[in-house]
């Protein structure tokens, strides 16, 4: 079972739009993301499964010219101040090798939950257009099934 975590791409500021779209480097951002996708084929998801906001959405569906196939998927308990422990039990219903695309703080916590059964995120903190992706035993999602990492990047480390 694999899951793929990204942290929406920069994002314009509060004050320039308080929807707080993408910005020109946060669509750079994914866009290079997603040519990483297509290029490599590391994750071919099925469902990419974004936030409401439109940092995220906007996020997710430029990684569709990496993943075609994959269908967009709003759902909710992924803003940034939800509580990542409430999302758990939506995780047992995530489908193998689906792509979530959300915000910190909540996805670093959610990620420290699953790989060590507590919050440790002094160590963890997903920047802009960061990625995880984790695996675990097994072809459920289960919340205590021994997570690992498999992989961390930036979009930063994708330039050549």
């Amino acid at each position: 079972m694999k899951l793929h975590l990204l942290r929406h791409a920069h994002a314009v500021t509060a004050a320039e739009d308080p929807e707080r779209p993408l910005s020109a480097k946060g669509r750079r951002q994914a866009e290079t993301l997603a040519a990483w996708l297509g290029r490599t084929r590391w994750a071919e998801p099925a469902q990419i499964w974004h936030s409401p906001l439109a940092r995220s959405r906007e996020s997710a569906e430029a990684l569709l010219d990496g993943c075609p196939q994959a269908v967009l998927r709003e759902v909710h308990g992924l803003e940034p101040a939800d509580d990542p422990a409430d999302f758990l039990e939506s995780i047992q219903n995530v489908p193998n090798g689906c792509l979530i695309v959300g915000h910190e703080p909540h996805l670093s916590h959610l990620a420290s939950l699953l790989l060590f059964g507590h919050d440790a995120t002094d160590w963890l903190h997903l920047r802009k257009a960061g990625w995880l992706t984790l695996s675990c035993p097994g072809n459920t999602a289960s919340p205590m099934r021994g997570w690992c990492l498999d992989l961390y990047l930036t979009s930063g480390s994708l330039k050549g």
